[in-house]
């Protein structure tokens, strides 16, 4: 289940952003995209790292993914707010 998470949070969602960026030039430019970017890396980290700390060591820790995935979600919050941002002009 972590491989999974990894693999789409960490690979798909980072391809996404990358590919609206190199269409979008002006939106990968800006420091606000910058930013995004960086809080998916640590989200798609944290997150995927949680779930195996959580298989391996109990139910105790589930704190770690569900922090993870609040960052991966305010990271695509953030990528919306870009893409509405830079679609308008």
């Amino acid at each position: 289940p972590a491989l999974a998470h990894f693999d789409l949070v960490g690979g798909v969602l980072l391809f996404l952003f990358g590919l609206y960026y190199r269409l979008v030039p002006q939106a990968g430019a800006s420091a606000l995209a910058i930013v995004q970017g960086w809080l998916h890396i640590v989200g798609a980290i944290v997150f995927p790292v949680g779930v195996a700390i959580v298989i391996s060591k109990g139910e105790s820790l589930v704190a770690i993914p569900i922090v993870g995935s609040l960052v991966v979600l305010m990271a695509v919050v953030l990528f919306a707010a870009i893409v509405f941002r830079t679609t308008k002009a």
